[in-house]
């Protein structure tokens, strides 16, 4: 399945901002820990999922989805440079060499532009 960048920030940024984190709570077992707005509008952490798999696996777990909602908004906009800079560098290698190159076109096959 193809990604879109765009839609899945779209995600990133309707769900509920960070950091999230995980953390045992109280002696009842690992949870999922994100910020929410109560009704005195203070910003209090909320333990939203129980860790149900027995440890190691369950706290990977719940680090994968804490750690998830910082990474994957800053590798999404990361690729998204890159791939510019992608374009732009094949462009200016077909300019220097005033054609297609098999670096252009490895370049832009690797973009997805029907080029390559």
């Amino acid at each position: 399945m193809k990604r879109d960048p765009q839609k899945d920030l779209e995600i990133c940024k309707k769900a509920t901002k960070g950091p999230w984190s995980f953390g045992d709570t109280a002696n009842h077992g690992y949870h999922l820990i994100m910020p929410y707005l109560n009704a005195h509008g203070e910003i209090k952490p909320a333990a939203i999922l129980r860790q149900w798999i027995r440890p190691p696996q369950g706290e990977n777990d719940m680090k994968f989805i804490a750690e998830s909602r910082e990474a994957l908004p800053h590798w999404i906009n990361r690729a998204v440079e890159a791939e510019k800079l992608l374009e732009q560098a094949a462009e200016e290698i077909e300019n220097c060499y005033g054609k297609e190159t098999e670096l252009s076109k490895k370049l832009r096959g690797f973009l997805g532009d029907g080029k390559g």
